[in-house]
C-alpha cells in the first residue's frame, strides 16, 4: 500500500484520521460530514499554519472526500 499512515524510512507515519466527539460518543456525522469536519479541519489548519507545518486535509480533496483525513504532503515529507 502507499499509505502516509503506514510508516516511512525513518518509522514515523504522516497521516491520521479523525472523528468527532459529540457528548462523549464518537459520531463521523453521517449527511453532516461538510460542517462538521470542517470544523474540525479549521482547528487543524490553524495550528498547522501557527507551527509553519504543511498540512493536508481529504475533505479538500475533489476526486474523493476522506472527511476525517489528515496527512503530510507527500512533496515535503518523502
Amino acid at each position: 500500500m502507499h499509505s502516509r499512515h503506514l510508516p516511512n524510512k525513518d518509522g514515523l507515519s504522516c497521516a491520521v484520521d479523525v472523528a468527532a466527539l459529540t457528548n462523549g460518543n464518537v459520531n463521523f456525522a453521517p449527511g453532516h460530514e461538510a460542517q462538521v469536519f470542517g470544523q474540525i479541519a479549521k482547528q487543524i489548519k490553524a495550528e498547522a499554519n501557527a507551527l509553519n507545518i504543511p498540512v493536508e486535509w481529504g475533505g479538500d480533496w475533489h476526486s474523493f472526500k476522506d472527511w476525517g483525513h489528515f496527512q503530510l504532503p507527500w512533496s515535503q515529507y518523502p
